[in-house]
Order: C-alpha cells, then structure tokens, then sequence
C-alpha cells in the first residue's frame, strides 16, 4: 500500500503539469496555426500553408530526404 501511495504522489504532479500545458492561449494559438495550414493545404495554398515555417527550418519529405527551407525554390512550395 505504501508503494502504491508513493507512486500515486510522485505521478500526480506529472498529469498535472500535462493537463495544464493542454489547455489556454498557448493551445489556441497552435489549433488556429494548425487549421490555417489544413485550410491552405486543401486549397492548395503553398505561401499560406507555409507562412509559419522558421526561416532556419527544413523541409522532410516522406521519403525522409530534407533541405534547409532557404534553400527550396518557389516552385518546390508550390508543389507541397
């Protein structure tokens, strides 16, 4: 029993700390982010789709194969 307690106390801040990082300003900033690239990418809107990429960024195709996003050209973000 005492096992069982001492897990219980010392798991508990972990769900915690979960549960309020999943949730405020922060959540609703990403979701807004995340439906403005599936909007994008199903109108086929390159430019919006990538507007918040990080200029240091790379791309990742599946193939696993990527490149610094300075170096993809135009026309490579226009066929994401």
């Amino acid at each position: 029993m005492k096992i069982t307690t001492t897990a219980l106390i010392l798991i508990m801040p972990f769900f915690v700390t979960i549960s309020a990082a999943q949730s405020g300003p922060d959540e609703a900033a990403i979701r807004s982010i995340l439906q403005e690239e599936v909007t994008a990418w199903n109108k086929g809107d390159a430019q919006t789709y990538s507007q918040h990429f990080a200029a240091d960024g790379t791309f990742t195709i599946f193939s696993g194969c990527s490149s610094p996003a300075s170096s993809v050209s135009g026309q490579a973000r226009r066929n994401l």
